[in-house]
């Protein structure tokens, strides 16, 4: 299983999950850091989750919270996909 993160742009900004996984339900979480380290600017990223065989991307939006340094994801509209699926 692969859980990347990319800007608006396109660039990979952070990988949160890379190898394998037992089956079942898991839960992730992103502390709004990139690979290196650093905070990342609040706005509209998404995240793609790999397997085999399986494949979707979802649009999440960071925001800064009680004007703290720390984050806050919240996923908001599954990427047009007509093979889409849900994750289980």
């Amino acid at each position: 299983m692969r859980i990347v993160v990319y800007d608006v742009t396109g660039r990979r900004v952070a990988t949160l999950v890379d190898g394998q996984k037992s089956s079942g339900e898991k839960r992730v979480t992103w502390d709004g850091r990139n690979d290196h380290g650093a905070e990342v600017a609040t706005g509209v990223y998404f995240y793609r989750m790999t397997t085999p065989g399986f494949s979707q991307t979802r649009k999440m939006v960071t925001a800064r919270r009680d004007g703290t340094s720390r984050y806050e994801s919240s996923p908001l509209i599954p990427a047009k996909n007509p093979r889409r699926r849900e994750i289980p």
